[in-house]
C-alpha cells in the first residue's frame, strides 16, 4: 500500500512518530560526522634514503670539481697570454708593457682569489692541489 503524500510530508504522522524521525535523522547526522575515510589517501611516509639522493649529490660534487679545475686551467691560460710578449696577443692600444703586466698580474691575483674564496665557501677546509702556487 502507498505511502500517501501527507504521511511523506510529515503531516499525517504522530508527535511520537515525528520524534522518532528526528531522533534517527540526528542519529544518521552524527554516524556521517564520526566516519572516517574507508581508503587511506595519505601521501606514505618520508624515507630519507629516498628524498636524499646520494649518489646525485656525489656526481654534482664531482661536476662541480670538474668545471672548478676547468676555470682554473682557463683563468691560467688566460694569463699566460697576456703576459706573453707574442705580438698576436699583445695589445696594441697599451703603450707601456709594464704597466699592462702589473695591472694584469692583479687582476689574476684578485680572480684568484675569489675562485679560492668560492671553493673554500663550498668545500669546507679541503685545500685544493691549485692553492700552493704563487703568482
Amino acid at each position: 500500500m502507498p505511502i500517501s503524500s501527507e504521511r511523506r510530508s510529515g503531516f499525517g504522522l504522530s508527535k511520537w512518530e515525528r520524534n522518532y524521525l528526528k531522533c534517527r535523522y540526528k542519529a544518521h547526522r552524527n554516524k556521517i560526522g564520526v566516519a572516517k575515510a574507508a581508503v587511506d589517501s595519505k601521501a606514505p611516509p618520508v624515507r630519507p634514503h629516498v628524498q636524499f639522493k646520494e649518489k646525485k649529490a656525489l656526481m654534482e660534487q664531482r661536476r662541480q670539481i670538474i668545471v672548478m679545475q676547468e676555470n682554473f686551467r682557463v683563468l691560467n691560460r688566460t694569463a699566460e697570454i697576456m703576459n706573453c710578449s707574442d705580438p698576436v696577443y699583445s695589445n696594441s692600444l697599451v703603450s707601456s708593457k709594464s704597466t699592462k703586466n702589473k695591472e694584469l698580474t692583479s687582476v689574476t691575483k684578485k680572480n684568484i682569489h675569489v675562485i679560492f674564496q668560492w671553493f673554500i665557501h663550498k668545500f669546507g677546509k679541503y685545500v685544493p692541489w691549485w692553492a700552493h702556487i704563487n703568482y
